[in-house]
């Protein structure tokens, strides 16, 4: 308990001097940024500039240049990408999750109240980008004292009557680029642009899932996870690699399992829900097309579907724990067993190096997969071995080792090079704060 109260104080404080450095770098910023001034529309057009797309790649490998070509490939790449119908959904493993009392059920199902609505609202950032009603949260902050009863009562009517007006479910798609030279559609992460009193209403659900999740996500996933800090798994694994490396008795291994376009490849047969949404092409949206998978990667409620979707997996490597298919490891004599753990879309897998549990994690991650319509990356799976592990066995085990674009797990002795690119990250954010 004690663990864990020290835990959350740790994480609060790290909350804290996080918002206290982005005050202090966005001070120019907040001052003359969004004022009517020369510096304001350069910067603006500048940016506009920079994110146009006027080429791309197709899927034979040509480059397209013409602008309609290039928003028809954007098109039918989308339509794919979350209108292609899924392989029927395999048979579920039996649930474990933990059952809420009733205590927790009745405040997950009580009345809406305007205090709830009012944090949710002034808890949204203000300037976020815009969806499809061109509203930012701050024109309801500032107007509350006008629009705050309309906007209580039309909240409450939505929980009353479990459904949200079509309009207001529209959502635009905006592309964000993941590298810095953009050649296909692939290097690009689609972002969710929903409407404000849309994710008002999701607010308040996370906002009261939040206390919950605790109860229900196992202690294996970090993420999202109000409490619990993602650091503390990267620190945990780094430490399973690091002893894997000092003692050669360990026969251990460690599978690095990147999930392929993991938000977008979840079946709503998994998640039940329903939108239309079109893309937006150079701030111009696309024709509407209607998906049938992926969740919305924006929506405040989207992290928390994609986090139940992921603790399927865990139950089920729990349960081929329980029945002596997969043997944890232990870092001392009385430790915790340690079998997995989640990076938010990444999964790393701790188990003895051998065939037969080389065998049942393929089996496991399978059949994961064919039920919740995931597909692994094996060009970004990485394998390592302990020192005692022998060649032969090694040999037989790999498959698909690739590079790792997540968290860095550090195999052998850290050098300059090991974190080169975490200096060069660290460049590229101070030369885009000379533009401010």
């Amino acid at each position: 308990m004690s663990d864990t109260l020290s835990s959350n104080r740790l994480a609060q404080v790290e909350l804290k001097i996080q918002q206290e450095l982005e005050n202090k770098a966005n001070c120019d910023w907040i001052h003359i940024g969004y004022h009517n001034t020369k510096f304001f529309h350069a910067r603006t057009l500048h940016q506009r500039k920079n994110s146009r797309i006027t080429a791309i790649r197709n899927d034979c490998g040509d480059w397209i240049h013409d602008s309609e070509a290039i928003e028809a490939e954007a098109n039918k790449f989308f339509q794919n990408l979350y209108g292609e119908s899924p392989d029927p959904m395999g048979c579920l493993p039996p649930s474990k999750f933990p059952c809420l009392d009733h205590d927790d059920i009745s405040f997950l199902g009580k009345q809406v109240t305007n205090e709830e609505i009012n944090v949710a609202l002034f808890d949204m950032a203000y300037l976020k980008g815009s969806g499809s009603d061109g509203f930012h949260a701050l024109f309801f902050q500032k107007q509350w004292n006008t629009v705050g009863d309309a906007v209580c009562n039309w909240v409450r009517s939505n929980f009353n009557k479990g459904t949200i007006d079509a309009e207001l479910k529209n959502t635009l798609i905006v592309l964000t680029p993941k590298v810095d030279s953009l050649e296909d559609f692939t290097q690009y992460l689609p972002i969710s642009l929903c409407s404000i009193l849309y994710n008002l209403v999701m607010k308040i659900i996370v906002n009261r899932f939040k206390t919950i999740f605790l109860k229900i996500i196992g202690p294996e996933q970090a993420g999202f996870i109000a409490g619990r800090n993602i650091t503390d798994n990267v620190i945990i694994a780094q430490e399973l690699i690091h002893s894997m490396r000092s003692f050669s008795k360990r026969k251990w291994m460690t599978i690095k399992i990147d999930l392929q376009k993991a938000y977008n490849r979840v079946p709503w047969d998994f998640i039940d829900a329903s939108l239309k949404q079109p893309v937006l092409w150079n701030r111009v949206p696309l024709s509407k097309f209607k998906p049938a998978r992926g969740i919305r990667q924006g929506c405040p409620l989207s992290p928390y579907h994609f986090v139940l979707c992921m603790d399927w997996l865990g139950q089920v490597i729990h349960s081929a724990i329980s029945e002596g298919q997969w043997n944890s490891i232990r870092l001392s004599q009385f430790g915790p067993p340690i079998s997995h753990l989640f990076f938010i879309y990444d999964l790393v897998i701790f188990s003895k190096a051998d065939t037969n549990h080389n065998r049942h994690i393929k089996d496991i991650l399978g059949s994961f997969c064919d039920f919740s319509g995931h597909k692994i990356n094996a060009r970004k799976k990485n394998i390592f071995f302990a020192k005692g592990v022998d060649v032969t066995v090694a040999d037989s085990i790999i498959q698909n080792l690739g590079h790792y674009l997540g968290v860095l797990l550090c195999h052998q002795r850290v050098t300059n090079g090991t974190m080169h690119f975490v200096v060069e990250k660290v460049r590229r954010k101070l030369q885009s704060w000379d533009t401010k």
